[in-house]
Formats: C-alpha cells, sequence, structure tokens
C-alpha cells in the first residue's frame, strides 16, 4: 500500500471516529491528508469504497493474514495462547477504529454490518479450527461455533474492558488467556 493511501486512510478513520461518517466530506479527508481529492476517488471510487476498505485493513483476519500459517504449526494449546495474545493486542491498538464501526451510525449501514459479519465469520471459522486441533475429537459444527465465538467474546470483552480496570488486572492477560482455553476446551471435551 502507498504511503498516500495509508494516509487517507487513517485521517479518514480519523475524522469519521471525531465527526461521524456522514457528516466527513471526501474534501475534508483529502484536505487532512494532504492528498488531492481525485486521489481519493482514484483509490477508493467514493466515500463508501473508503469505508468498505477500512473495514477491511482494520480487521482482525486481516492483521494477523500472515502469521495465521506460523500459528497452525505451533502445538495446539500454544496456538490458541498466541491467538488470544493477538486478538488482545489487536483490540489494544484498534480502540478508535472499534468505537467507530461499532456506533449506532455503522451498526445501521447494512453494507458494513455484512462486512463485519463477514469478518466475524472468518474470524469464528479460524478460532474454531484452532480449538479442533487443540481437542483432536470429533464436535459438531454448531458447538464448535460456538465455542468459538464464546472465546472471541470473552477475549473481546477482557481486551475492551481494560481501559476501565487496573493496569494490574490487564498485566494477568496471560493467565486469562489460559484460563478461558481451558474451560472451553474442557466443555468441549
Amino acid at each position: 500500500m502507498t504511503a498516500k493511501k495509508e494516509k487517507i486512510l487513517q485521517t479518514a478513520l480519523e475524522l469519521f471516529s471525531e465527526k461521524g461518517f456522514s457528516a466527513t466530506t471526501t474534501k475534508e479527508i483529502a484536505s487532512k491528508s494532504g492528498a488531492a481529492e481525485g486521489l481519493l476517488f482514484y483509490y477508493f471510487k467514493d466515500k463508501n469504497g473508503l469505508l468498505k476498505e477500512l473495514t477491511r485493513q482494520f480487521s482482525f483476519v486481516e492483521s494477523i493474514k500472515e502469521e495465521m500459517q506460523n500459528i497452525q504449526e505451533l502445538d495446539p494449546k500454544e496456538a490458541l495462547f498466541k491467538f488470544g495474545h493477538l486478538y488482545l493486542d489487536f483490540l489494544s491498538r484498534n480502540k478508535h477504529f472499534l468505537s467507530f464501526i461499532w456506533s449506532p451510525e455503522m451498526t445501521q449501514n447494512r453494507e458494513v454490518s455484512r462486512e463485519v459479519a463477514s469478518l466475524m465469520s472468518s474470524m469464528t471459522n479460524q478460532a474454531a479450527a484452532l480449538l479442533k486441533n487443540a481437542i483432536n475429537l470429533e464436535v459438531d459444527d454448531q458447538r464448535m461455533a460456538a465455542a468459538a465465538s464464546m472465546l472471541l467474546s470473552s477475549l473481546m470483552a477482557y481486551g475492551l474492558l481494560g481501559d476501565r480496570i487496573k493496569e494490574s488486572a490487564m498485566a494477568e492477560c496471560d493467565q486469562f488467556i489460559k484460563i478461558i482455553t481451558d474451560i472451553i476446551l474442557k466443555g468441549l471435551s
């Protein structure tokens, strides 16, 4: 990705988070990013295209695409632990994006909701595959998907609450990841 395109994306995210998607103009994004408005249209076609690209770029699935191969080669429990850490790190780094994408305006946007649902499905499938490797038993797909969703939602709640609880509690994330994965694996067994 070019530096200009990255700057446009970062600026758009900043403005969308501050003002909302509807209230932000492409002219403002271009001006604040130091790019010509035409370049924004060249890269993203329109503001909705920019929004869709933001949703993809700041997704957990995209952020770990390269690492998933390495994760799958680890011991199954280590793989779950690494996955959990990557997810918590992602949540910590992308709080502005998460606030924006889960804002009332964005949850009512059907296109964004479809994209988020697709990304969440991919995340659930990745977590389910790691759980399946760790228990090495036959478990029906519906139960495995529920377990993967429980893992992801528990990690998300823990990660997002980090700002509201003491730092010492967040320092215990290794222990939390181990406990939650053990509970889910025992439940699947």
